[in-house]
């Protein structure tokens, strides 16, 4: 408190006083005043960072460790550099990288840009609206604590949904409190094996050309808690050509949706260990949207026939936060613009999808399934949902299928085992809201039952 403040108190509290006669009454009076609150100390203003003034430091690739300073700032990197020790950039550090310019970090290097809360290390451009290209690791690390990234990004001669401001291909990544703005591609991409380490979180991105990440599908689970708004396509890109979910990931709520493909690589999400006798676990967290372009598709396992899944999905949604899976188009959006999930091989048992919505699914496919056709019609069954290993449960319940061009499930197994799906979904399609699955001895009905 000021004493200005404190002096006012002070004022109004002795002609409050007087005015109800209690002046010079003694300390234990029955309405005994209160002292005034003491003093508050000035407190000292919080250390800013200063904005470099000098020429800095020119930098070119690196064999031992090195600490680049405040002081020496800015730390200009004029050409393509590598780095193959540890590089620490102490707080309030600024560096500034040339136009279409790459930092790559190689197998026993490390870039550490180690700020501090309020106290942030800076990587910007040699001249404000020209993009260098990336910091990339090639085998080594990348840490990025208290740090703001502006104005990577370029391309270079590939594709805009392949590059990134950070790029990870193998090594380590780490971010906590990280921003990263107005990169000319992703703010992160990732095409390798590995994602973001399981301590990294608050990253921020906005002002991206393309996604805010894009990742392969085997490290979707890494993607850290933050703020993914403000770019070209507000969702999380997942690639479509980046292997399958191999392990066990979860899609997190992370405020914006998952898009399965970059626009440039198809639109097919698999879930498989591919390992005989594992099983690789897709689950998603309530209130997850996920969005695929036209032909695209979740395959939950690609196992055939009566093999054991090696997938399985999770995705448990609530009354009041469906999971959601959807097409891209938005507005735009109609019936078979996608073609919907399928479950291969024998339904793992963790398999269950509960208060989701599978819509503007069911688009036109080729491939046939073991239901029962329907006379008349031209094709195989193709739903929205198609089931083409044998379940003995009904492991879909409390879910919306509208929109779907044909039917609702396709339960499209071989067996005298056949669990109905209509019992707590709610179906609207112009086909079947299911289809009737072949006996073991691939018997059927002269005409099935199409409800």
């Amino acid at each position: 408190m000021s004493l200005r403040g404190s002096l006012g108190v002070v004022e109004l509290v002795g002609v409050v006083a007087i005015g109800l006669g209690l002046a010079g009454c003694p300390d234990d009076a029955v309405n005994k005043l209160t002292d005034a609150p003491p003093l508050a100390d000035t407190p000292i203003d919080a250390p800013v960072c200063v904005a470099p003034t000098g020429a800095g430091t020119m930098h070119q690739s690196i064999t031992a460790p090195e600490t680049w300073t405040a002081a020496a700032s800015p730390h200009v990197i004029p050409f393509d550099i590598n780095i193959a020790a540890a590089v620490t950039i102490e707080p309030c550090a600024v560096v500034r990288i040339a136009v279409a310019k790459t930092v790559t970090v190689q197998p026993n290097g490390a870039f550490i840009a180690a700020g501090a809360p309020g106290l942030p290390v800076t990587i910007d451009s040699v001249v404000s609206g020209m993009p260098w290209s990336s910091i990339r690791a090639l085998g080594g690390a990348i840490s990025l604590t208290h740090t703001i990234v502006r104005g990577g990004g370029d391309r270079l001669n590939t594709l805009v949904a392949y590059a990134g401001a950070i790029h990870l291909q193998t090594g380590t990544l780490h971010v906590d409190d990280v921003e990263i703005a107005d990169s000319k591609s992703q703010g992160v991409y990732i095409n390798g094996p590995v994602g973001f380490d399981a301590t990294s979180k608050d990253l921020r991105v906005h002002g991206s050309a393309g996604f805010p990440v894009h990742v392969y599908a085997r490290v979707i689970g890494s993607i850290p808690t933050g703020v993914y708004t403000g770019n070209a396509i507000d969702a999380i890109g997942i690639a479509g050509a980046g292997g399958s979910v191999s392990s066990d990931q979860t899609m997190h709520d992370r405020g914006v949706p998952y898009h399965v493909g970059s626009g440039m690589d198809g639109g097919r999400l698999d879930v498989d260990s591919q390992l005989a006798g594992s099983v690789a676990v897709l689950t998603i967290e309530p209130g997850v949207h996920v969005q695929f372009p036209p032909g695209g598709t979740l395959n939950v396992s690609v196992a055939g026939g009566p093999t054991p899944a090696q997938g399985a999905l999770i995705a448990i949604g609530t009354a009041t936060n469906k999971i959601v899976f959807t097409s891209d188009q938005g507005a735009a959006s109609a019936a078979g613009d996608w073609f919907g999930l399928g479950f291969g091989g024998t339904v793992d048992s963790r398999s269950v999808m509960q208060h989701t919505v599978v819509e503007f699914a069911g688009g036109v496919q080729v491939t046939g399934s073991n239901s029962c056709p329907y006379p008349g019609r031209t094709g195989p069954n193709y739903a929205a949902i198609r089931i083409y290993g044998p379940t003995a449960t009904q492991f879909i319940t409390d879910t919306e299928i509208p929109q779907s061009a044909r039917d609702g499930i396709d339960r499209g197994w071989r067996s005298d085992v056949q669990p109905d799906f209509l019992a707590t979904n709610t179906i609207a399609v112009t086909g079947c809201k299911e289809t009737t699955p072949a006996l073991a001895n691939n018997g059927c009905p002269a005409t099935p039952p199409c409800p």
